[in-house]
């Protein structure tokens, strides 16, 4: 099937970016709430309110936003399996761009350069260009066929 071009807007309206970025946005508090709680016990002499902190995050905080991760990870991974199909190249790209990009948190140059690894250190800048709008083609198409996938799943 021909990849049609899909406008910012339209990605932004789909129920599978909507998904993705919430799963992302979770990974990344809990990063931050972990990061944050392994500074706090660092600190040779916590104040109290520090206390306070690393106790909400140990028993709450973080207990809470790791099941966000596993229930949400738990309806996100098999829709992302699923784009393996029947194995063909272009569909183990695009599940590897979204596995980059959502679950890894790469940027999207990031993910354009691992897709292009073999071209991405002689490339020019214009050529790197390419790749990333060819990367965001790619990424386009998975999140219409994800839609596809939460759609009949809805049925």
């Amino acid at each position: 099937m021909p990849m049609k071009n899909i406008s910012y807007g339209e990605v932004q309206n789909m129920e599978s970016v909507r998904l993705l970025n919430e799963y992302r946005a979770i990974l990344q508090n809990n990063d931050h709430m972990i990061s944050g709680l392994e500074v706090m016990q660092k600190t040779p002499e916590p104040t109290i309110s520090q206390r306070a902190r690393m106790k909400e995050l140990e028993e709450q905080l973080i207990p809470d936003g790791i099941q966000k991760e596993k229930d949400l990870g738990a309806r996100i991974r098999p829709l992302v399996a699923s784009l393996q199909g029947e194995g063909t190249p272009k569909e183990m790209i695009m599940r590897a761009l979204i596995e980059l990009r959502y679950f890894n948190q790469l940027s999207w140059e990031q993910v354009a350069e691992a897709l292009f690894f073999d071209r991405w250190e002689e490339a020019t800048k214009s050529q790197r260009l390419q790749y990333l709008r060819q990367t965001y083609r790619l990424r386009n198409h998975a999140l219409k066929e994800l839609d596809e996938i939460l759609r009949a799943g809805d049925r």
